[in-house]
């Protein structure tokens, strides 16, 4: 059983680590401080971010599959943008909330980061 949860967690730190390098960020660890270019972050040691860059604190999760209901949505989302005719190409986003008021933004890995180069 503990072979299992240590190829879990070596998954989900080995995606923290493919992810700090797609976002040109840095892997925070239990760290109090984080340099990042030439900018020093502070983070919280006892609730970090997985990743943290110049603009944004990312938490990774690592799961098999994504749940159908946002890959549904994320491809009637790239439908609909590119359907549109506008004079600079629109952005896929999904918007998903429960009744409780938690709501969540969802967009393409490729769009956010050519949002952030």
């Amino acid at each position: 059983m503990k072979s299992i949860q240590k190829q879990a967690q070596y998954r989900g730190k080995n995606y923290e680590y493919r992810v700090s390098r797609l976002v040109h960020g840095v892997v925070v660890g239990r760290s109090k401080a984080v340099v990042v270019g030439n900018s020093t972050i502070q983070c919280d040691p006892n609730h970090p971010p997985d990743v943290v860059n110049l603009w944004s604190a990312i938490e990774c999760k690592y799961i098999r599959s994504l749940p159908k209901a946002v890959t549904k949505a994320m491809a009637q989302a790239v439908k609909n943008a590119s359907l549109c005719t506008a004079s600079t190409p629109l952005t896929p986003v999904v918007f998903m909330g429960d009744r409780e008021g938690n709501r969540i933004v969802v967009m393409p890995e490729n769009i956010y980061l050519e949002l952030h180069e």
